[in-house]
């Protein structure tokens, strides 16, 4: 009970805070990440398009529809980066933050498979 609360108090934090921002394009993978989790919830799919996915990203209405079915009122955040190298090689490194400090630190290195490389190569 205590984390549905949590929830919603943080989800009306966020669009709150969103509300009274300009509606300007995010500046970091974390501002476009709370944007998408506010236009899900919302069911802003105008504004999703416009000024959140590159021109590579769109998506149709329909399947801006099922991703909001797929959504609940919590989800956990895990921070990840791809280093790619000019013989093939990629890693995924995991990120852990400090809470403290707010310093970052690699938590996990994983070279990927070939297999693997497929979901990340560029389409």
């Amino acid at each position: 009970m205590k984390r549905r609360i949590l929830a919603i108090f943080f989800t009306s934090i966020l669009l709150l805070l969103t509300s009274c921002s300009s509606n300007s394009t995010p500046t970091n993978a974390t501002q476009a990440r709370l944007e998408l989790l506010l236009l899900l919830q919302n069911g802003n799919y105008k504004l999703m398009n416009d000024q959140l996915l590159s021109e590579q990203g769109t998506i149709t209405e329909e399947e801006f529809e099922e991703l909001r079915k797929k959504t609940s009122n919590s989800n956990t955040v895990r921070e990840f980066q791809l280093l790619s190298f000019d013989n093939g090689e990629v890693f995924l490194l995991e990120f852990t933050k400090n809470p403290h400090t707010g310093e970052y630190k690699i938590k996990n290195i994983t070279v990927l498979s070939e297999d693997s490389k497929i979901l990340f190569e560029d389409k």
